[in-house]
């Protein structure tokens, strides 16, 4: 959704946006629904990372060339722009603007927006810089010139730009020479010392300390950082509620509309300006607050002042432009929701829980619409594409993007380094080295944190257990390898917890004693790292017959890399080779990011997948390249009650001889808010897999602008039950739910895929067939969508293929194995069979057979609220149809078409034989499933017998 609405923001050259023409020579982002680029918004779009870094720097370089020379300039009636100020936007015709509520770039209205510009642009040009900085080089980028002057410069200019208090460091305006503080207040009038204004001046004094460091100005990067800790100092004794006549609430100002202020105590404390028992009041009324409907919250949108702070029965801000419970004053806005759920989410979940339901839900229910802001009437429903509504929650609940511990790390010290050769290590590819480097990540950790360096040469090593603050770097030229004996392995792991407890017969518990050793392991630690351009060598090949050991009677197989609990992990630049089973495992772990890893697996003694979240949250995949044995990326998640929740993957290259993203299989529980884009796969068995069996639900899943080649099968979504009869469940779950599925912007080609390429030899790849949207009978998946989908698949389906509409139910997760090779024949469409949905969405598909095919390109039985819109169909000779569909209801077609050498319908019933057999299928399925659940519910009473006994 984040995509499609920035793709709307969107102004290419030489188009018009309202009655402006973009000049600029690049497509301009604007916030959507103006004819200009804010700073403001554009770097909150920025933040969410789905821009680019050449676009993000096109814009940047825009805002430098159009910042104020160095004299002010006198716009009449006090109104003045002071030198080296930033433009509070810049019209698509290039033309920059100093003030909101106009595109004249010589007009302020009489001042009605302020006799100065905003501060906040001057401090968000210093978060941009920050951005594009650390995506890059740094100090390149800085030292760059425009106009002149030097990039650092030039926004230590704009940093000095704004009124401030110089014994407080706040900031501070006056009637006279009045500046809006927050753009998002922008139709306020504000006097006397600004809470949001001064919390982004914080954020900007961090942001260039650090941006000094990397410039090597050392005085620099002190005075900022003693800037921040000034600003910082102030935030309470300023503006914190002493008199009790907030609610505890910060204040927005100590001048005019010097109210209870929602989003500056939300964001004050997520940035660390507060902290201790301050913050812990704060959110206690916080919490109090949501308690309440709508006295903050709306369908997860936030009121800038609590209903029962407003100032009077006419307006809710003191002096505000807008009518009561319009725009900034009173409607209620998901810009901030990110925040508030980001600080919720530690001490209370349940709140945060009940926020982000709100707030999907009313984005669901807008079907595409992010708006503005909102009210409770839909009066105050203000322009329904509005970027950063989305982006910059996106940003901060996916990248942590100004977080409080990110903030604070700025101006830390340079990092302490212990070269594990001083403690002995030898790199001779023979020596055993695990002491030597445990001993410097030990001593790293005990001194605070640093790095432990891994020169050049070739270490091998047993377990290594890392800890808070360590970051292990392996360079250039350097070899970690693992030991070819399981005994040097001897870290205590946690459990893997791939059972449950009561179930004595799960076939899951020899995995956990199997997998649970590890060459690097992790466990209950913070802000730890795994970087470098060197290599990682499990010796984990098949080749290599190395595990599991001859004599090893517990037949262990070690991962790679493990973490277990851990918060703020890295890994970066990295190449893993070999693993003899997982290459990276994440179980239960928040705030990872991965970017510009490098894994080959394809020979692994077990599984070898790349990627393996277990009930991870808040999760970046970004820049990797992975050739895997099984799965490249894995969410697969062992407890109901550990989901993996807001992940994002992009710019990532897959091969795999099974599936390049598989979500869900042999799992209990859930997986939300994924995020896939700019991918490509290659030579798969399947593409995009996602399973339910475990009786949970898989929702909000997004894939956009991936391209296959080679894919046996590019689309899979089945839920079902997990296979009691096959692992000997005590119990059988319900059939689990997937809902809220979108898939845009994908084009492959089908093709024999997912060869297993070994130094052992070559295996046949699998067969090829069409993508499936499955569920269990008695249950339904729902809304699923493609748009601007082209695949193309082989064809050669036969008259007695394209009759098997009675193919069988899926009553078990096992026989998704089924449906990873032919079976009972191919299926009975040449693209796409559905069973058992409701509310599939299917526009601008194309869909096309090299060869000629008896069957529909689409099939399927038990289909409610189907729409077909602009879907084309190509074939080299004559099909039945697009589509045949047995018990479908609801079914809309527009514009849709068969290109086959003559006419043919676009919608064709089943003949009478092939509904006879489909309801025959569906009575020998209930049977059978009756027959089942007989024998789970024998089982289970049978087991608790047991119990009792014991």
């Amino acid at each position: 959704m984040a995509t499609a609405t920035l793709e709307t923001c969107e102004v290419a050259p030489g188009a018009v946006a309202h009655d402006k023409t973009n000049t600029l020579g690049f497509r301009a982002i604007t916030p959507g629904g103006y004819p200009a680029i804010w700073i403001q918004d554009f770097t909150m779009n920025f933040s969410s990372g789905l821009i680019a870094r050449e676009d993000g720097l096109q814009h940047f370089q825009l805002i430098l060339e159009k910042q104020n020379g160095p004299e002010p300039r006198d716009l009449g009636r006090q109104v003045v722009i002071p030198a080296h100020a930033i433009p509070d936007h810049i019209n698509v015709d290039g033309a920059p603007v100093f003030f909101p509520g106009t595109y004249d770039p010589s007009a302020n209205m009489n001042g009605d927006w302020g006799f100065r510009p905003p501060s906040n642009n001057q401090f968000d040009v210093i978060w941009l810089a920050h951005m594009l900085a650390r995506s890059g080089d740094a100090k390149a980028l800085l030292s760059r010139e425009v106009g002149g002057r030097t990039v650092y410069e030039r926004l230590k200019l704009a940093f000095a730009v704004p009124e401030i208090d110089p014994a407080t460091q706040l900031v501070r305006t006056t009637a006279a020479r009045r500046a809006v503080g927050f753009i998002f207040y922008d139709a306020i009038e504000m006097t006397g010392d600004l809470l949001m204004a001064s919390l982004i001046r914080y954020r900007a004094a961090l942001h260039l300390a650090w941006l000094a460091t990397k410039m090597d100005q050392p005085e620099d990067a002190k005075h900022y950082a003693d800037v921040a800790q000034q600003i910082r100092s102030h935030i309470l004794p300023v503006f914190a509620d002493t008199d009790g006549t907030h609610g505890g609430w910060l204040k927005a100002s100590n001048g005019i509309s010097g109210q209870s202020d929602v989003w500056g105590s939300i964001y004050a404390i997520y940035i660390g300006a507060v902290e201790g028992e301050a913050r812990a009041a704060l959110l206690r009324t916080i919490a109090v607050a949501l308690a309440k409907p709508g006295e903050i919250e709306f369908e997860g949108a936030l009121r800038h002042v609590p209903l029962s702070g407003d100032a009077s029965p006419t307006t809710m801000w003191e002096k505000a432009r807008h009518p009561k419970n319009r725009y900034m004053n009173g409607a209620y806005w998901h810009v901030p929701v990110g925040w508030l759920l980001t600080i919720l989410q530690p001490g209370h979940p349940e709140l945060a829980q009940t926020v982000k339901r709100h707030w999907l839900g009313h984005l669901r229910e807008q079907q595409g619409k992010v708006w503005e802001c909102i009210g409770w009437d839909g009066q105050a429903n203000k322009n329904p594409s509005f970027g950063p509504s989305i982006t910059l929650p996106l940003g901060v609940l996916s990248r942590g993007e100004l977080r409080a511990d990110r903030l604070s790390a700025l101006h830390a010290a340079e990092p302490k380094v212990f070269d594990i050769t001083a403690h002995g290590a030898k790199g001779d590819g023979t020596t055993l080295n695990t002491q030597m480097i445990q001993q410097a990540v030990d001593a790293c950790h005990e001194a605070g944190g640093g790095v432990v360096s891994v020169p050049k040469g070739v270490f091998l090593t047993g377990s290594l257990r890392l800890k808070s603050g360590v970051v292990l770097r392996i360079e250039k030229d350097a070899i970690l390898r693992g030991s070819p004996k399981i005994a040097d392995y001897a870290v205590e792991t946690a459990e893997l917890h791939w059972f449950d407890a009561q179930d004595s017969l799960n076939m899951f518990k020899s995995i956990n004693t199997q997998h649970r050793p590890a060459l690097i392991y992790a466990e209950d630690a913070e802000q730890v790292r795994l970087e470098g351009s060197g290599v990682i060598d499990g010796q984990g090949g098949v080749a290599s017959k190395i595990f599991p050991n001859k004599g090893d009677p517990q037949r262990c197989i070690p991962m790679l890399i493990r973490f277990e609990r851990c918060r703020d992990v890295r890994l970066s630049g990295l190449t893993l080779i070999d693993p003899a089973m997982f290459t990276t495992f994440f179980a239960r772990c928040t705030d990872i990011q991965i970017e510009r890893v490098m894994v080959r697996s394809r020979d692994s003694a077990a599984y070898g997948n790349a990627f393996v979240l277990a009930g991870s949250r808040r999760v970046s995949i970004k820049d990797c390249d992975a050739d895997c044995k099984d799965d490249c990326i894995a969410l697969q998640t062992f407890h109901p009650d550990w989901p993996n929740e807001d992940i994002e993957i992009s710019g990532c290259r897959l091969t795999t001889r099974w599936c390049a993203i598989r979500i869900g299989c042999e799992s209990f529980g859930a997986t939300r808010r994924l995020t896939m884009r700019d991918c490509t796969f290659t030579d798969c068995q399947g593409g995009i897999k996602i399973e339910s069996s475990g009786g949970q639900t898989h929702e909000d899943l997004s894939f956009s602008n991936i391209e296959m080649t080679k894919v046996c099968q590019p689309i899979m979504v089945l839920a079902s039950r997990f296979a009691f009869s096959k692992h000997h469940q005590t119990r059988r779950p319900p059939i689990g739910q997937i809902r809220n599925v979108r898939f845009d912007h994908i084009k492959a080609v089908v093709g024999d895929g997912g060869i297993l390429r070994s130094k052992s030899g070559w295996e046949a790849p699998y067969k090829r067939f069409c993508s499936a949207v499955v569920s269990g009978p008695g249950s339904r998946i729902e809304d699923i969508s493609f748009s601007d989908i082209d695949i193309t698949f082989p064809g050669g389906g036969t008259a007695e293929q394209a009759s098997r509409l009675d193919v069988g139910e899926l009553l078990e997760a096992f026989e998704y194995l089924k449906w990873a090779v032919p079976f009972d024949g191919e299926l009975p469409a040449s693209a796409l069979y559905l069973r058992h949905v409701k509310g599939v969405r299917l526009e601008n598909v194309r869909f096309a057979v090299e060869k000629p095919d008896a069957r529909a390109f689409i099939a399927g039985d038990d289909v409610q609220g189907l729409t077909l819109q602009g879907v084309v169909g190509r074939a080299p000779a004559p099909v039945p149809g697009l589509a045949k569909l047995a018990d479908a209801k609801d079914v809309t077609e527009k514009n849709c078409r068969v290109d086959c050498g003559t006419s043919v319908p676009v919608l064709i019933a089943p003949t009478t034989d092939e509904l006879s057999r489909l309801t025959e299928l569906r009575t020998r399925s209930a049977a059978l499933d009756r027959e089942i659940q007989q024998k789970a519910d024998q089982f289970d009473a049978e087991a608790k017998k047991d119990s009792k006994t014991k």
